[in-house]
């Protein structure tokens, strides 16, 4: 073979080498591609165009399009070599694009049904609104001299009314001075509404009369509707027994039918420094439409308020039934065996009413006094004045009680200078400013918590001075009948209604009507006399010996039913001797809270369980010391006998061999040289073997 031929060969063997790494090259640029192009489409599919292109622009995109699809024919990537996808890529499509999307409080509000044109005519209106913090607003005007009352505005409520000033089912009321947010908390919606709330005197979907006579018959006929219907009252239905009678441990409580029963474990007390406090508190309302049209309590021109007409003649009289004015007597009746204070401390909250006397017996009215200033403010008319407030519901004020256990309260309407406008009213959360106003009047004795708030500079012993409380004589009394005997709080509520528009005509446009008496639950307090155990154990103090029955049958017996305060007289007990020793009674511990403190003698039952824990203790008998013995004494040893040696006689010299031929002849004088070279090699080795000894 020619060496051109050879080298053919290896040019064609390099080639053939070198084309499988020249396709897999292109191969893997071609996966590459199809991975871009891949990523390119999913990136196409999430993002949508924000403008529509026009028709030019969209061709030369198309045809770029085809062009680029055409390029890249390459089949896809395996699902398995994508990498993961992420949370927000596994999301539907619909949750991606979703939006956090806040309330909004731009909108239209449409105010359905309003009275206006003198109580004519009925209208809506629309409002817009651009933020959450916008009042409702007040309604259309509604003026005229005595049609104002006719159609008497209430609120504005969700949805519809269903009768005069009544609510629909669910339905909220709200006041003028209430946000929008409030009605729609999750932003307006489209076609919003809220509907007006009126107290009509003549049908409530008919427009008054024209006529001066039949404008007069309606009033006088609508009138009588202004009583205070639905009246209740309660004596702490909303409070806990620890409320009602704080610093005690609660037995049982019975509800049965309108009786409440509170019975307590009694535990002594001094009377001075830990007294039996009995807190109570009652509320009273009256029906809701009624409740909001007393606070609106409508003006008729130059004669006034409707409600109660002679507050400008300050004429108040004591009297129970028809007295000329509107009234609220709340009536507190308390067992005699409880200790009323001589000066006792009220307070009292409501938006539409506030106290005008407090009387005892007979309707004799008791003085009150200012409870930051000790003054004492009277019993007249006007003895509650500097302490009602236009801004602040609660009226706080003490009472000279004159041994009185009964006493009444009487509220009158809150007018001119003394009414709370909606705008000075703060609701809860969640509550509207109309529902403020509407929720239950509370009359309450302070508790001595409240008066240490109230009265900061005065002990703890003064205070007990200041509130209603059991003496632990008549505590101790009640317990001793298991609660069968108890003390009452009772109570009621009764009033008058005068409502008065003036004169029309001939018509003299007023009613009044007595409200009728409506009594309220009753609470019963009293007390049981908690019994207790007394248990006792034996222990072992010595690890690893248990108590024989020797030891265990002394233990005493348990006890049960045992009062609290009695006192348990402790016993020691004599050693125990058993076999190997000796049982000794070390002494008595006691359980308490789960810590063990010794105790000698006596033990107090303190509120609870006594556990009471006795140790023992072994002690072995003294083991008698065994006498050693005698040690026996050792034989004398034999000497050993010494080994004659045998002498081994010498080896006899062997004669010299001749020398050869040039060694000198053997003399005497070469043999005392030899000689003196085996001394000198014996001091020599005598001389290295004592360095070496020194070393």
């Amino acid at each position: 073979m020619s060496k051109k031929s050879i080298s053919k060969i290896l040019i064609c063997a390099l080639l053939i080498s070198i084309l499988p790494k020249t396709n897999f090259a292109q191969e893997e640029k071609v996966n590459t591609e199809a991975v871009s192009t891949n990523e390119k489409e999913n990136k196409s599919e999430k993002e949508a165009p924000k403008v529509e292109e026009n028709k030019e622009n969209s061709t030369e995109k198309k045809a770029e399009a085809e062009s680029t699809e055409k390029q890249n024919t390459v089949e896809a990537p395996k699902s398995e070599d994508k990498k993961e996808k992420s949370a927000e890529e596994v999301k539907p499509r619909s949750a991606r694009n979703k939006r956090e999307v806040k309330a909004n409080f731009e909108g239209t509000v449409t105010f359905v049904g309003q009275w206006t044109g003198e109580s004519r005519r009925k209208e809506d209106s629309t409002k817009n609104f651009t933020n959450a913090d916008e009042k409702l607003g007040a309604p259309l005007t509604n003026p005229g001299l005595f049609r104002s009352i006719g159609k008497t505005f209430l609120g504005w409520s969700d949805k519809a009314p269903v009768g005069n000033g009544k609510l629909a089912d669910g339905a909220r009321l709200f006041s003028p001075e209430d946000k929008i947010s409030t009605v729609f908390p999750d932003g307006i919606p489209a076609d919003a509404k809220i509907y007006g709330v009126y107290f009509s005197l003549n049908d409530p979907e008919t427009p008054l009369p024209d006529s001066t006579f039949g404008l007069g018959l309606s009033i006088v006929g609508g009138l009588n509707k202004f009583k205070l219907e639905g009246t209740e009252i309660t004596i702490d239905k909303d409070k806990t027994s620890e409320e009602v009678l704080p610093d005690t441990k609660l037995a049982e409580e019975k509800d049965e039918n309108k009786d409440r029963k509170i019975i307590d474990n009694y535990t002594k007390k001094d009377d001075v420094n830990e007294i039996h406090e009995v807190i109570a508190t009652s509320e009273f309302q009256t029906d809701p439409v009624i409740s909001m049209l007393v606070y609106r309590d409508p003006h008729v021109g130059y004669v006034g308020p409707v409600f109660s007409n002679t507050y400008k003649d300050n004429e108040f009289k004591t009297d129970d039934g028809k007295t000329g004015y509107t009234y609220v007597d709340i009536n507190v009746n308390l067992d005699n065996d409880l200790v009323v204070p001589e000066k006792i401390y009220l307070e009292y909250e409501g938006y539409a009413w506030r106290p005008l006397y407090v009387m005892g017996a007979n309707k004799q009215v008791l003085n009150i006094f200012d409870p930051n200033t000790n003054a004492d403010l009277g019993n007249t008319k006007d003895s509650f004045k500097t302490l009602v407030s236009s801004t602040n519901p609660k009226v706080t004020f003490g009472v000279n009680t004159n041994n009185n256990k009964n006493f009444t309260v009487r509220m009158i309407i809150r007018t001119g200078n003394e009414k709370i406008a909606e705008s000075n009213i703060t609701p809860d959360a969640g509550q509207s400013i109309a529902e403020k106003i509407l929720q239950n009047m509370k009359l309450k004795v302070l508790s001595k918590k409240d008066l240490k708030t109230l009265l900061p500079g005065k002990s703890d012993a003064e205070l007990n001075n200041n509130v209603l409380r059991i003496t632990d004589e008549k505590a101790k009394e009640l317990a001793d009948t298991e609660g069968e005997t108890t003390l009452k709080i009772k109570g009621y509520i009764q009033g008058n209604t005068m409502v008065n528009a003036g004169r029309i005509s001939f018509l003299t446009l007023n009613h009044e009507e007595e409200i009728k008496r409506v009594d309220a639950n009753t609470i019963a307090l009293g007390y049981t006399i908690e019994k207790y155990n007394v248990t006792f154990t034996f222990i072992s103090g010595t690890e690893g010996k248990d108590l024989p029955a020797e030891v265990a049958e002394k233990q005493p017996a348990d006890k049960f039913g045992i009062e609290n305060g009695v006192k348990e007289t402790l016993q020691n007990f004599a050693d125990v001797k058993v076999d190997g020793g000796t049982w000794k009674f070390k002494g008595w511990s006691v359980d308490k809270n789960g810590v063990s403190e010794a105790v000698t003698n006596e033990a107090t039952v303190d509120g609870d369980d006594l556990i009471l824990v006795g140790e023992w203790i072994f002690v072995e008998d003294e083991k008698p010391v065994e006498p050693q013995k005698p040690v026996e004494p050792q034989k004398p040893v034999e000497p050993q006998k010494p080994e004659p040696q045998k002498p081994e006689p010498q080896k006899p010299v062997q004669p010299q061999k001749p020398r050869k031929e040039g060694n000198l002849p053997k003399t005497n004088v070469q043999s005392g040289l030899s000689y003196v070279i085996l001394a000198l090699a014996g001091l020599g080795g005598a001389y290295i073997s004592k360095k070496k000894d020194n070393e």
